[in-house]
C-alpha cells in the first residue's frame, strides 16, 4: 500500500508546476512546524506541572519538619523551665530555712545593740 501511496503522491507532485510543488512543501513543512511546537508545548506544561507538583511536595514536607522541630523544641524548653522552676524551689527552702535558722541570732544581735548590759 505504501508504494501505490507513493505513487499517487509522485503522479500529483508530476501533475504539479514546481512553483505549486514549492508551496505545497511549505504547507507541509508548515503543518509538521505546528504540530512540533504543539508537542514542545505540552511537554513544556507537563514539566511546568510535574514541577509545581515537586515544589508542593517540597513546601509540605519542610512545613512538616518544620513543625516537627518546634514541637521537639518546645517540649526541650519546657522541660527546661521545670527544671528552673524545680532549682527555683529548693533555693527558695534553703534560703527560707536559712533565714528561719538566723532570725533568732539575728533578733539578738539587735536587742542587744539596742539594749546593752
Amino acid at each position: 500500500m505504501r508504494q501505490s501511496g507513493g505513487r499517487k503522491h509522485e503522479e500529483e507532485a508530476e501533475k504539479r508546476s514546481p512553483l505549486e510543488s514549492i508551496r505545497q512543501k511549505e504547507r507541509d513543512l508548515a503543518q509538521q512546524l505546528r504540530e512540533a511546537e504543539n508537542r514542545a508545548e505540552q511537554k513544556i506544561a507537563s514539566a511546568r506541572e510535574r514541577a509545581a507538583e515537586i515544589q508542593r511536595g517540597a513546601e509540605s514536607e519542610a512545613r512538616r519538619a518544620a513543625e516537627e522541630f518546634f514541637r521537639r523544641e518546645m517540649i526541650a524548653v519546657e522541660k527546661g523551665a521545670a527544671e528552673i522552676r524545680t532549682e527555683g524551689g529548693i533555693a527558695a527552702e534553703r534560703i527560707r530555712r536559712l533565714g528561719a535558722e538566723r532570725l533568732n541570732p539575728a533578733v539578738e544581735v539587735i536587742v542587744d545593740s539596742l539594749f546593752p548590759e
